[in-house]
């Protein structure tokens, strides 16, 4: 059966309702691709902010002094406010001592918390260590590399596994520490599986994060090439129907508003 040739008038509407339909998937394609390509850049600046702050600071303050003695006296600490192991963190993130010591943590936070150690109490850290590695005469690198890490996981169980603050400088004496190696070694492996769980699940959200970044970017690409080709269908279609409207008129002949 023969399809029943469209009027003009019907041919018009057809094509002004293709022209409609074509405006809102247009505005939606937009809409659409700028978004993933705005998510996408949002992604790229978080991971961008973080390296940053992670990484150590390259210190470019310039400071005036007022004299020479001042100058020769010069305390970078006591100018920042800061320890030297605050100087080290970048300054978005370092904050002031002074600011610190009025602060009240919760007991939880501290316990759990980074260690800021003094440069004595690190060199008797390394001390500690190294008496320990000579007392279990370990050779292979590989061998001695998995004993530092027990030893840092017992430090670790211990810091977790201590109630107060006051039972923690109580427990980390001399006398506890010779008696370290007692402790059950459960935990320690408990821990270890856990930072390797950790570290694995960092591993896949980071890469997650890369990928979402790589399909937004593409999938905005692609809506935006599709936006441009029905725009450029749009742009016929106007022009299509324009050139109707003006056939209805005698060539070179002026036409009056209506």
């Amino acid at each position: 059966m023969r399809r029943r040739r469209l009027s003009k008038e019907d041919n018009r509407k057809k094509m002004e309702k293709t022209l409609r339909h074509n405006t809102r998937n247009l505005h939606y394609l937009k809409y659409k691709a700028h978004a993933d390509w705005s998510r996408a850049k949002e992604l790229i600046e978080e991971d961008a902010l973080g390296a940053l702050t992670a990484a150590p600071p390259k210190n470019k303050h310039i400071i005036f002094a007022e004299d020479e003695d001042e100058y020769h006296h010069f305390n970078p600490l006591k100018q920042l406010d800061a320890t030297p192991e605050m100087l080290k963190q970048h300054p978005a993130v370092r904050g002031r001592l002074s600011v610190l010591r009025e602060t009240v943590l919760p007991e939880e936070i501290l316990l759990s918390g980074y260690r800021m150690l003094s440069t004595a109490q690190k060199r008797k850290e390394r001390r500690e260590i190294q008496r320990k590695l000579q007392k279990s005469g370990l050779k292979s690198e590989e061998e001695r590399a998995e004993f530092v890490k027990r030893l840092h996981a017992k430090k670790e169980v211990k810091m977790h596994r201590f109630s107060s603050l006051v039972a923690n400088a109580l427990e980390s004496t001399d006398a506890e520490a010779e008696g370290e190696d007692a402790d059950d070694p459960c935990d320690v492996d408990r821990l270890l599986e856990y930072k390797k769980i950790k570290e694995k699940e960092e591993a896949l959200l980071a890469a997650s994060r890369v990928k979402e970044i790589q399909q937004r970017v593409h999938r905005s690409k692609k809506l935006d090439t599709l936006a441009r080709a029905i725009k450029k269908q749009n742009d016929g279609i106007r022009c299509s129907l324009e050139n109707k409207r003006n056939a209805r008129f005698k060539p070179n002949t002026k036409r009056r508003a209506r």
